[in-house]
């Protein structure tokens, strides 16, 4: 399986959506499913029965998305932010803006158990998300949530999110997390840095003049102690993705008992009539696996010439 990136039609799709059935506004869809695994059921408020969905599914608002034991997928927002849900996970999607057909609308959701990571990448939208016991306000913010129906935790990956519950508000910011916290607990007291995190590194460095043809590409990914890169001994599932189309890796890796996996993929010239391209390639490492939780995501990131 190789890796998907974040279309690019999805707007335009929504738009079109819209033009058909202007006067229901109701069934404007907030989202698209990607990356589905397993079994995954989504069911709306008055429905009594649930619905197996599959790539490319569209979710509306009041939508409720369940994931089984072996169900995954990522959810892509009209504005370019992504949801990761894994597995035995159930959750609640609300619309909360009144301009419900703007692509920056804010989002109300429920997570009842299970986990999540979420990337939200506009400023000026304010999402709110609320576990049995915590609600977790998100602007520009990348982090993941953890939680049961007595505790919650909380990893912040990126920006910061304000944390609330019945004792006390917290500003929870990047390489921080709350730690199985109750609906009670002084939040303060739960919250510690983030121990682990994985680091990517070229296998040997890449030398190219002028990107002419297909390039062979290898790194490695390591799970590492936080903020000292000592190697941590535990096997996972990776989640990888890119800014550039024209890199092609596997959309998933598997960590060895050593914590390492060496991932190989190929680098494609860019297009001729690119003018878009900035040139700078990034890649993305998360995790992609429930006994993972709470490692934060890895980045590696390079330049390639510009194209004549």
């Amino acid at each position: 399986m190789r890796i998907r990136r974040i279309t690019r039609t999805f707007p335009l799709l929504v738009s079109a959506l819209l033009c058909l059935a202007p006067s229901c506004v109701s069934a404007v869809p907030i989202a698209v499913l990607s990356q589905v695994s397993g079994e995954v059921r989504v069911w709306q408020d008055q429905q009594q029965t649930t619905q197996k969905v599959t790539e490319g599914a569209l979710l509306s608002s009041n939508h409720h998305l369940r994931t089984l034991d072996d169900g995954k997928v990522t959810l892509l927002l009209r504005d370019g932010s992504e949801i990761r849900v894994l597995e035995k996970t159930q959750l609640h999607l609300v619309r909360k803006a009144e301009r419900t057909l703007t692509p920056s609308g804010s989002l109300q959701i429920t997570l009842y158990h299970g986990t999540l990571s979420a990337w939200f990448r506009q400023r000026s939208a304010h999402h709110q998300l609320t576990t049995p016991t915590l609600s977790i306000e998100s602007g520009k913010a990348e982090f993941q949530v953890q939680a049961t129906k007595s505790r919650t935790s909380v990893v912040v990956a990126a920006n910061s999110v304000r944390v609330r519950n019945r004792a006390s508000t917290l500003l929870l910011k990047t390489g921080s997390r709350i730690y199985r916290a109750k609906v009670n607990d002084k939040l303060f007291r739960t919250v510690n840095p983030v121990p682990h995190a994985l680091h990517l590194k070229l296998v040997v460095p890449l030398k190219i003049q002028k990107l002419t043809t297909d390039t062979p590409l290898e790194f490695w990914v390591n799970l590492v102690r936080r903020g000292r890169n000592d190697r941590v001994d535990r096997p996972g599932l990776i989640r990888l993705s890119t800014n550039y189309y024209g890199l092609d890796l596997p959309e998933l890796v598997t960590l060895k008992r050593d914590g390492k996996a060496v991932v190989r993929g190929t680098l494609k010239p860019p297009h001729p009539e690119d003018r878009l391209f900035n040139c700078k390639v990034v890649i993305r490492a998360a995790t992609d696996n429930l006994g993972l939780f709470g490692v934060e995501r890895g980045t590696l990131g390079f330049t390639i010439p510009a194209s004549d």
